[in-house]
Order: C-alpha cells, then structure tokens, then sequence
C-alpha cells in the first residue's frame, strides 16, 4: 500500500488507509468481490482503474476455480480410500499463496501479483494431475486384479474338471 498510488491519494483526501476501503472499525477481510464495489467508490466504471481491478479479480478467480477443482479431486480420492494428506499440505499451499496476492495488489502491479496466482495454480493443476494420475493407475489394478481372479478361477476349473474325470476314469 505505501509503495503504490493510494497512499498519496488517501493523504490527500484526508482518509485513513485501511478503513477507506475495508470499512471502520471491523476491517473486513480481503475478497475477490471487494474489487467490483470498493473501486466503484472512487472510479469511475470503464476506466483503466476499474479495468485493472478486473484483471485482479480475474487472476484470482481463475486460481481460487483451480484449487477448488483440485479439492474436489483430493475429496474423491479421499472417498475411494487414497492416502490425500500431502495433497491436502499443497492445497493449503496454494491458498496461501492466494491470500498472499490481496496484499501485493495494493502496488497496483499485475507482474507483482501474477507470481503469487500462478503458484496458487501452479499447485493446484499438479495435485490435479498427480490425482487423476493415481485414480487411473488404480482403474488399471483394478482391471488387472480382475483379470488375475478370472485367471485363478479359470485354472482351478480346469483343474477340478480334470480330476474329476481322472476319478471318473479310474472308477471305470
């Protein structure tokens, strides 16, 4: 916030830094959704201000969609049952980075929040693919485990029959 455009325009203005935008006493926490009404207050619609506040929004919607897709894989594999700790240890890391990028957005830089969205996302497509790489290796043992009990149930038919008519044979 100090080091970007807002500070002078909030000296300027007379307001406080924080309650200006996230309200008095209780400051409300950073969301994607305080960049569509708290930029109005001040901006104009259409201006390169509230074009950029999109540009953010859409950043971190896109990474927040992502590492919701990868929860609901990591929940899936959770149900079947698959080991989803170290999974669940990334997406908390993919969070973070998330939450880091509301703070960097005050510099309104996009190649200073960009790092921190794509890590977010970065983590979640490759817990998303790890996932989905584990749930086909699983279809595949399930497939051959199938096979194998086909097989054994197969031979110890051939078997039985076998002797069955070796028994009959002998009784002859």
């Amino acid at each position: 916030f100090l080091a970007g455009p807002h500070k002078k325009g909030m000296d300027e203005a007379g307001l406080s830094e924080c309650s200006a935008c996230h309200s008095n006493h209780k400051i409300l926490p950073a969301s994607a959704a305080m960049l569509d009404k708290v930029c109005l207050e001040c901006h104009e619609k259409g201006s390169d201000q509230i074009k950029l506040a999109s540009t953010f929004k859409r950043m971190y919607t896109q990474a927040s969609d992502e590492i919701a897709q990868a929860d609901k894989l990591v929940a899936e594999a959770a149900r079947i049952p698959l080991y989803v700790d170290d999974y669940k240890a990334r997406l908390t890391d993919a969070r973070t980075a998330l939450m880091e990028s509301f703070p960097v957005m005050h510099a309104l830089d996009t190649t200073l929040v960009e790092p921190h969205t794509r890590r977010a996302r970065s983590i979640a497509k490759e817990v998303g693919t790890e996932i989905h790489q584990k749930l086909a290796a699983r279809l595949w043992r399930i497939v051959g485990l199938a096979l194998l009990w086909f097989y054994l149930l197969l031979t110890a038919t051939i078997v039985v029959r076998a002797r069955r008519r070796a028994a009959a044979e002998r009784d002859r």
